[in-house]
């Protein structure tokens, strides 16, 4: 908050508060629309992370420790796309997930399809993911009986 208050002199660099990813998807967007063929999600999400830190998304007001004046501070998008907005949420799943673990090894396996199926496994999510929640289940099935 003392970067909000022009009595308290500020360490930063302000060259570097325009390169955001807001500030750049506003800079940007507009002119790579046409070229982007996107769907409206992701375009809503995009318009979304651009509105961060503008007043279409408010603001916040602060009472100055430094000064007797109120300072107003842009609300920023909160969304979990946006590398701003993500790290202090990131953090905070993390320690819940963290608490909720037992005390015991885990591991982590990957089942990898072969690039050539990419495409049929993306136009068919709804079919195909549910298939290889499956071959997970069987594989992990699998491993247990063998370690017996």
């Amino acid at each position: 908050m003392d970067a909000l208050c022009p009595l308290v002199e500020s360490g930063t660099d302000t060259t570097h508060d325009s390169l955001t990813l807001d500030a750049i998807l506003r800079a940007f967007l507009p002119a790579l629309l046409h070229l982007l063929k996107l769907g409206n999600h992701k375009l809503r999400v995009l318009w979304h992370l651009a509105a961060g830190g503008t007043p279409a998304l408010g603001a916040n007001l602060f009472a100055c420790p430094h000064c007797p004046h109120r300072h107003w501070a842009p609300r920023s998008c909160g969304d979990r796309h946006c590398p701003r907005c993500l790290a202090a949420k990131s953090w905070q799943w993390l320690e819940k997930q963290t608490r909720s673990l037992l005390p015991i090894t885990y591991y982590h396996c990957v089942f990898t399809l072969p690039a050539e199926l990419n495409s049929l496994v993306l136009a068919n999510q709804r079919r195909l993911y549910p298939l290889l929640a499956i071959l997970g289940k069987v594989r992990s099935q699998f491993i247990w009986d063998c370690q017996r």
